[in-house]
């Protein structure tokens, strides 16, 4: 079985199989996530059911796609050479946050962004395919993670006021009608509708709505651009030097009409600027931000890149540069960032572990002895990688509390409704957990005894390494 090291990763996967075994998301199994994620990952455990090859494929192809468009956006502007050069920066890029449905999103806003910038560079209209892909994007969205539809705000304001207003609204309609219709209309006769309008929207807006002066926006400020650099840059240099590196890598987008000439400069800053500050606000007006949110800024970082070297043209350094390229010289500095930004990210993962051996094999004995049983997990952050190594569905819903106010007592008393309905033949826990679990089982009225001690070590994830004993029950 495989594991992958983040943890939403695990928790996405088991939702998606689950999905595809006949446990509707938010009605069996729930996450803060769009059905379109679960989707995804649901389609790729048919391909491989024990790892996650089948999803990471599916998700190859459509960041490929998305790469393609930013290279094509990068060309308009200064070849197709450095387009692909820049293409490969991205590339890098997108590796060091992992792969993630995120992903999904930014393909979409790689192809979108590409359409108004080649509108904005050689002029002429926009065509009814494209507003109709424009609804149809927003559809996916919407399906994907909702916040982010933001980035489309202003692409849609551009496009109604390209000709006749009222005809792009009709086609911006029916694209995402292509899209939402048949997702609602399965939702509704599967019965899922009220619980996707609970669990994914009204869940999610409570999880995140906290107030702007408790935001990460009022809380961090420079700290947004500071973590645009890579982890361990910024674990290791002062604040305000990772700020400046981001700052210089995120919006040098802004000069770029002054570098090039634009017929449509008001589109540009119209669509861009208004995107990104919709962005920042959408993402980062909650107490939460985590590293997965800048995937959605990455086009404004190709942008950037642009920028920069159309600077470097203008001072005569770009010559030298591509002479430098010609010679193969440009492979090294790749080597050197490919090599700087990933393998101080999974140098962690390969470091020996005192009983490593040892710790596999019991892991493996105790994830062999519940494989075709139903259990639960009483403690939800081991849990998670549990059920994945067992290739087992969570017999209750919210199998994620943390993610959900007041999550932990809701938890608490699902698990005694399973306790007492399902009847799962095994209990697991940490021996942190033992007397809570002890106290469950005598709240519930079921009766279970302990079996084992036994202490696992989830392979790729170094930090369970540090997790105590399980505790194993088994019902009587």
């Amino acid at each position: 079985m495989h594991l992958r090291p983040d943890y939403d990763a695990n928790v996405y996967h088991i939702i998606g199989r689950g999905w595809m075994e006949g446990v509707l998301p938010y009605v069996g199994l729930s996450d803060l996530k769009g059905p379109l994620v679960f989707l995804q990952c649901g389609l790729g455990s048919l391909l491989t059911p024990d790892s996650f090859l089948g999803v990471s494929f599916i998700h190859a192809l459509v960041a490929g796609l998305g790469l393609l468009y930013a290279c094509k956006s990068a060309a308009l502007f200064v070849g197709r050479r450095a387009g692909m050069a820049i293409g490969g920066i991205l590339f890098v890029y997108t590796l060091y946050f992992s792969v993630h449905p995120s992903v999904t999103v930014l393909t979409l806003q790689y192809i979108s962004f590409y359409y108004v910038l080649r509108h904005a560079v050689r002029g002429g209209g926009y065509s009814g395919w494209q507003a109709y892909a424009c609804g149809a994007f927003v559809g996916l969205a919407l399906l994907l993670k909702f916040n982010l539809v933001v980035f489309w705000l202003p692409i849609g304001v551009a496009l109604l006021t390209d000709g006749k207003w009222w005809r792009r609204l009709v086609q911006m309609l029916a694209g995402f009608a292509t899209v939402m219709l048949p997702a609602v209309v399965y939702m509704g006769c599967e019965g899922m509708l009220a619980a996707c309008w609970r669990e994914y929207v009204l869940t999610a807006v409570e999880y995140g709505s906290v107030g702007m002066q408790k935001s990460a926006i009022v809380q961090s400020g420079w700290r947004l651009l500071a973590q645009v650099v890579p982890d361990h840059v910024y674990l290791a240099a002062p604040e305000w030097f990772c700020a400046l590196a981001g700052a210089l890598l995120i919006l040098p987008w802004l000069a770029l009409p002054r570098l090039v000439s634009m017929r449509h400069p008001g589109v540009y800053y119209g669509v861009f600027g208004g995107g990104f500050v919709l962005g920042v606000l959408a993402i980062f007006g909650g107490e939460y931000h985590f590293l997965h949110y800048y995937f959605s800024f990455l086009p404004y970082v190709g942008l950037s890149l642009v920028a920069w070297v159309m600077l470097l043209r203008r001072l005569e350094v770009w010559r030298r540069i591509q002479r430098w390229a010609r010679r193969g010289g440009m492979l090294l500095p790749f080597a050197v960032v490919a090599v700087a930004v990933l393998l101080p990210r999974y140098v962690g993962a390969c470091k020996p572990e005192k009983g490593l051996a040892e710790s596999r094999q019991a892991t493996a004995s105790l994830v062999q002895r519940l494989q075709g049983h139903v259990f639960l997990c009483t403690e939800a952050d081991t849990g998670i990688y549990l059920y994945r190594l067992a290739n087992a569905t969570p017999p209750i819903l919210h199998f994620v509390p943390q993610m959900i106010p007041q999550g932990r007592e809701l938890h608490r008393r699902e698990m005694l409704h399973c306790l007492r309905t399902v009847k799962p033949r095994y209990l697991v826990c940490s021996v942190h957990g033992e007397s809570a679990t002890d106290a469950l089982i005598a709240e519930s009225g079921t009766s279970y005894r302990k079996v084992e001690l036994c202490p696992p070590h989830f392979p790729t994830y170094p930090s369970t390494a540090d997790y105590a004993p399980f505790c194993l029950y088994e019902r009587r």
